[in-house]
C-alpha cells in the first residue's frame, strides 16, 4: 500500500508535472485512492488539460493491470503442489 508521498511521486513520474505531487498531498491520496481515480475525479482535482488525464489513466490502467497480475501470480503460487502441478479441489 503506497503512502501519499509515494503516490506523489508516482503521478510526478507518470503525470509528468510537479504539481501532481502537490495534488497527491492535497487529497490525502493513498496507493488504494489512487487505483480508483477516474477521469471525472482527475477533472474534479483540477488536472488539466484533458489529455494529460488520459495519459494517466492509461497509466494508471497498467498499474491496475501489474497489480491483478501480481495478485493472480501470487493465487497460482499458493494453489500448486511440491512438483508444480495445480491443486484441484475435489467436489462432494
Amino acid at each position: 500500500q503506497w503512502s501519499v508521498p509515494e503516490v506523489g511521486s508516482w503521478l510526478v513520474a507518470h503525470g509528468g508535472a510537479e504539481g501532481l505531487a502537490e495534488l497527491a498531498h492535497s487529497h490525502a491520496l493513498t496507493g488504494r485512492v489512487l487505483l480508483r481515480l477516474t477521469e471525472g475525479s482527475l477533472r474534479r482535482m483540477g488536472v488539466t488539460p484533458r489529455s494529460r488525464r488520459r495519459e494517466l489513466l492509461r497509466e494508471l490502467l497498467r498499474l491496475r493491470l501489474h497489480r491483478e497480475i501480481q495478485e493472480l501470480q501470487s493465487i497460482t503460487r499458493e494453489e500448486q503442489d511440491p512438483s508444480g502441478h495445480c491443486r484441484v479441489p475435489r467436489s462432494g
